[in-house]
C-alpha cells in the first residue's frame, strides 16, 4: 500500500484534512478518519469474532472505502481484496481495538482478522465468519447475514439441515465460500454435504433467498 494522494498538499483546508488516497493493487481507495476521526455506533453490531461485546458504544473509526473510479465495481472480489488489503495494513495502527464490516454487522479483532484475511488473500477460503455471519432464525433454521452484499442473495439453512448448528455452520462457510466465486442461483441443484448425505440448493420464489434442504 502507498499514498497516491494527500489532498493537504494540493489545497490545503480543513475541507481536505484528516483522508488519503492510497492505492493497492492497482486500485485507490479514500482513508479517512485521521484528523478528526468520525464516531461509528458500535451497537449496530450483531457478530462478534474473536471479540468481546463489551466493545465501546461510540468508537473512533478510521474508515475504508474504494476510490470514485470503482464506482459499481466495488462488491467484485478484486475491489473487496484490494480493501481488506489496505485494512490488513493498517492493523498496526495504535490504539486499534477490532475491525468491523458494516454489511455482515460484524466485529472482528485485530488478530482474528488478520488471520482469515492473510489466508483468503493467500489463496484459502473467503471470511466466511467474518465478511458475512451466520445467524438462527425462529423456525430453527440458519442464516446469512452479508452474503447479498456479494451476490445479491442471502443462505438459508432449513431446519433439518440446522439441526446440528457446529455442522450447518461448517456447511454455511463452505457453500459461501462457493458462492461468492460463482455467483447467486436461479434454479436448483444438488450438492453433497461434509458426510456424503444429499442436499439441494434452489432460490426462493422471491429470488432473495437460496435455500439448502435434505434430499
Amino acid at each position: 500500500m502507498a499514498i497516491s494522494h494527500d489532498p493537504r498538499g494540493t489545497a490545503p483546508s480543513e475541507d481536505h484534512a484528516g483522508w488519503l488516497e492510497v492505492i493497492v493493487d492497482g486500485m485507490t481507495f479514500d482513508l479517512s478518519g485521521l484528523r478528526p476521526a468520525p464516531y461509528i455506533d458500535a451497537e449496530v453490531a450483531e457478530y462478534f469474532y474473536d471479540i468481546g461485546e463489551n466493545v465501546p458504544s461510540k468508537v473512533a473509526a478510521m474508515p475504508v472505502v474504494s476510490g470514485p473510479h470503482l464506482a459499481g465495481a466495488e462488491r467484485t472480489l478484486p475491489v473487496v481484496r484490494g480493501m481488506m488489503r489496505a485494512a490488513r495494513h493498517l492493523c498496526d495502527a495504535p490504539g486499534l481495538i477490532g475491525v468491523a464490516w458494516t454489511p455482515a454487522r460484524s466485529w472482528m479483532s485485530v488478530s482474528y482478522f488478520g488471520s482469515v484475511v492473510d489466508a483468503w488473500l493467500a489463496g484459502g477460503p473467503f471470511p466466511a465468519l467474518g465478511l458475512t455471519s451466520v445467524k438462527p432464525v425462529f423456525d430453527g433454521g440458519l442464516q446469512t447475514e452479508g452474503l447479498a452484499y456479494f451476490i445479491g442473495q442471502e443462505l438459508r439453512i432449513e431446519p433439518e439441515v440446522a439441526a446440528d448448528r457446529v455442522a450447518a455452520t461448517r456447511i454455511a462457510a463452505r457453500l459461501i465460500n462457493s458462492l461468492v466465486e460463482s455467483g447467486p442461483i436461479d434454479e436448483s441443484m444438488s450438492v453433497t454435504g461434509p458426510d456424503g448425505e444429499r442436499l439441494s440448493l434452489s432460490p426462493s420464489a422471491n429470488g432473495k433467498f437460496i435455500r439448502l434442504k435434505a434430499g
